[in-house]
């Protein structure tokens, strides 16, 4: 469903009216240019490069820029106090002349020019991270209108980068198959009830309500929200706590999905001054968990005196269909044995170069045999088949890679650190 040339003129109205910045900034910034000109990145006048911090981008609505952004969600303010890293970049111009982001099917590639938005912001927080220390576990975008559908697609394309976003005014995919997550983010709906530009309600499978439910299925949450929650003020011109909130529980790990509606609010920011802290707050206490542990230690190899180790890729979700072992760096053109067990072995037990982690009770080998290419080996986890099928939500094993290294001296072969995994559902 694509916005109407009136409900375009309209919105570029109504994005038009600004907020006053703050005048107690973050001062400190880098200058960060992944193609489409230099972006300031702001972080804490104290910054030390041994702290990783959490990094918050802004995104702005259509017709828009990133300092009305900040004018609008007064962020910087909070930069040194909070003490976390944050820039707000722009979109693409239209044939108009308008900003714009290339969201959702709702909204808002006007010129039908397919611009990667999503890999061009994906590429500034890559860029970021290897000039500043960021928490990769605390890695948020916030939107406004155009910038909120931005939001939900980043979420849908990166749900491994993102630990939340926070839209407001802006909505998913009206196709939820466009949208491929396949592990939890948390997500933070704000939406007015009489909004006319973005409705509430905007049809079928599109709306405020319908957005935070896909994002409750994704993180396997319970289907009905809890509404015991207070309400809240964040509309100064509608008198009362307008705002209710609608909250879905019990996740997977790094999954809630809630629904704050502004009950008679519409298109326009009409928020509280402190929204910006409401925000943060809620933020802060949702970062993306460490799903997976290391343990034990690894012997040093041909290549590595730290020797090998072994992590995860995807989400452990029983349900999840694109999980991978990967052990690196490892003697290139050898062969190894990716293995299981229930239970850790404590101490570990010295095993050809390396030690063993898992305990031999219960140790299964994930057959067969793998080549190390490129100085890794990778195993791809199928949990219809055995020994991983019999795995039930809650169940933690513990995996380690075996691997030959004739080179090294001493016994012929070797082991990766230990890699401790609970499953989900």
């Amino acid at each position: 469903m694509k916005l109407s040339r009136h409900l375009q003129t309209v919105l570029a109205v109504s994005l038009a009216i600004c907020l006053s910045a703050s005048e107690t900034r973050a001062d400190a910034y880098i200058l960060v240019n992944a193609g489409r000109g230099p972006v300031k990145v702001y972080y804490p006048d104290s910054y030390n490069p041994n702290e990783p911090l959490p990094l918050i981008m802004a995104l702005h609505g259509y017709t828009s820029n990133g300092a009305d952004c900040e004018s609008r969600f007064q962020l910087r303010q909070h930069v040194d106090s909070r003490r976390f890293i944050y820039f707000t970049p722009e979109g693409s111009t239209n044939s108009q002349g308008w900003q714009y982001w290339n969201g959702t099917d709702a909204c808002c590639d006007f010129d039908n020019s397919d611009v990667d938005d999503s890999g061009y912001l994906q590429t500034l927080i890559s860029q970021i991270s290897a000039l500043l220390s960021v928490d990769t576990q605390r890695i948020s975008s916030v939107g406004y209108s155009n910038g909120g559908f931005m939001s939900h697609r980043l979420a849908c394309e990166a749900p491994d980068l993102f630990a939340s976003i926070v839209s407001i005014a802006g909505l998913n995919w009206q196709n939820p198959t466009q949208c491929p997550a396949d592990e939890p983010v948390s997500v933070l709906q704000i939406h007015g009830t009489d909004d006319t530009i973005i409705p509430y309600s905007w049809g079928f499978n599109l709306g405020a309500e319908s957005s935070a439910r896909h994002w409750a299925a994704v993180g396997r949450c319970d289907t009905d929200p809890d509404l015991s929650l207070s309400n809240i003020d964040l509309n100064p011109f509608i008198s009362g706590n307008e705002t209710t909130r609608a909250v879905w529980r019990n996740c997977n790990p790094g999954g809630v999905s809630e629904l704050w509606s502004v009950w008679g609010g519409t298109h326009d920011f009409n928020y509280v001054s402190n929204l910006g802290a409401i925000i943060l707050d809620w933020i802060e206490l949702r970062p993306k968990p460490q799903m997976s542990a290391n343990y034990c230690q690894s012997g040093p190899n041909s290549i590595s005196g730290a020797g090998a180790t072994i992590v995860l890729n995807g989400y452990p979700s029983l349900s999840s269909n694109n999980l991978s072992l990967r052990a690196f760096p490892l003697p290139d053109g050898q062969f190894g044995i990716f293995f299981s067990g229930v239970n850790q072995q404590t101490p570990s037990v010295p095993f050809g170069n390396g030690y063993r982690c898992v305990q031999t009770l219960g140790l299964q080998r994930l057959n067969p045999a793998v080549q190390v290419q490129s100085w890794e080996a990778n195993r791809a986890l199928d949990l219809s088949t055995s020994p991983l099928d019999a795995l039930q939500p809650g169940d933690t094993r513990y995996f380690q890679f075996w691997y030959r290294d004739p080179s090294a001296g001493g016994a012929p072969f070797n082991l990766t650190d230990g890699l401790e995994l609970t499953f989900w559902p």
